[in-house]
């Protein structure tokens, strides 16, 4: 009965601007989550391509998301920089 969704959203002026989502049913995962992610965020750089200017993206996760190295991986293969928040250091 419930939706959830994934934002992607610009920091702009110290608010947050939602550019791209994915609604979906609660428990009904469209994809894995690294997967949802880097499709977004693939939107995103397609985007961001088209401006042509020379801008890259700094993607920002806290520690739900920021702990995986594939989602780290795959971020840099889009060309994206990245700041993640994580709990500890090993």
């Amino acid at each position: 009965d419930r939706l959830k969704a994934m934002v992607v959203a610009v920091a702009f002026e110290g608010r947050s601007i939602p550019v791209a989502w994915w609604c979906y049913q609660n428990e009904d995962w469209p994809m894995g989550l690294v997967e949802l992610i880097t499709e977004m965020l693939g939107w995103v750089g397609d985007a961001m391509d088209a401006l042509n200017d020379d801008r890259k993206a700094i993607v920002m996760a806290d520690r739900g998301i920021g702990n995986s190295p594939k989602l780290i991986n795959e971020v840099v293969g889009l060309g994206m920089f990245y700041l993640m928040r994580v709990t500890r250091t090993c």
